[in-house]
């Protein structure tokens, strides 16, 4: 967590630093689709400068056996169903 941030949990705490005042690699994770990044511009505007921007994405199959196993665990999700009818909700 300190060597990459979720920008959602650093800005629910109230700690988020903006991009500007970061020090060292600005590594951030984020569920957000990559038009939504929090810097001007979304991805492209690191292409082409200075800046780096690497997108890295997620299996959806993956994706999906992770989410239907932290909504079977968690109790607060009332979910008793498998895995198929959790694909299909």
């Amino acid at each position: 967590m300190r060597m990459s941030k979720w920008i959602e949990r650093e800005h629910s705490a109230g700690s988020a630093e903006t991009l500007d005042h970061m020090t060292g690699r600005r590594c951030l994770k984020t569920h957000a689709p990559s038009h939504l990044v929090p810097w001007a511009g979304g991805v492209a505007s690191g292409i082409g400068g200075k800046r780096r921007v690497v997108v890295v994405t997620r299996n959806p199959l993956d994706a999906c056996v992770s989410m239907f196993h932290h909504t079977v665990d968690l109790p607060m999700f009332l979910f008793k169903g498998g895995f198929q009818q959790f694909v299909n909700m």
